[in-house]
């Protein structure tokens, strides 16, 4: 890993047997990535990228990570997206599984929900949480998840 990141400075570091040429700042991600690639090719098995929904703690497990504590809503979101992970949850679904009328629910507290958990997830762990917004019609866990209820 590198701050040095000029096409000719990896093609020299590349050519002297690094396996990989990372350049700063790198993504954890490409970091988990990469060290998986590693462990693949010396016969290690890598570390499942799997997201966990542990109900019985009340947190969610990122791929690699500390858990993050959640509250109710936090957690009743989360578990409506990954019941049916890669598959879009309309936003009336969301609110109505947090207890709310969604004819009365003002949705942009719904993204500012969303927003706030994103950032809660980025903070404590340094990862992005997968989930991604559907416009007009919901948001959707697009990572391999489990859950653990």
């Amino acid at each position: 890993m590198t701050g040095r990141g000029e096409i000719a400075e990896r093609v020299s570091g590349l050519d002297r047997g690094a396996d990989h040429y990372l350049v700063k700042p790198v993504r954890l991600e490409v970091l988990g990535a990469t060290v998986d690639a590693l462990l693949r090719r010396n016969g290690g098995t890598p570390e499942p990228r799997r997201w966990a929904l542990d109900e019985e703690g009340w947190r969610l497990v990122p791929p690699g990570r500390a858990a993050v504590p959640l509250n109710a809503r936090d957690f009743t979101i989360l578990k409506s997206l990954m019941q049916v992970r890669g598959s879009p949850v309309l936003r009336l679904e969301l609110i109505a599984s947090l207890g709310e009328n969604p004819l009365e629910f003002d949705q942009r507290r719904l993204d500012k929900e969303m927003s706030r958990l994103r950032q809660k997830v980025h903070a404590e762990t340094g990862l992005e949480l997968p989930v991604q917004t559907v416009h007009g019609i919901g948001y959707v866990f697009t990572a391999e998840a489990v859950l653990k209820l």
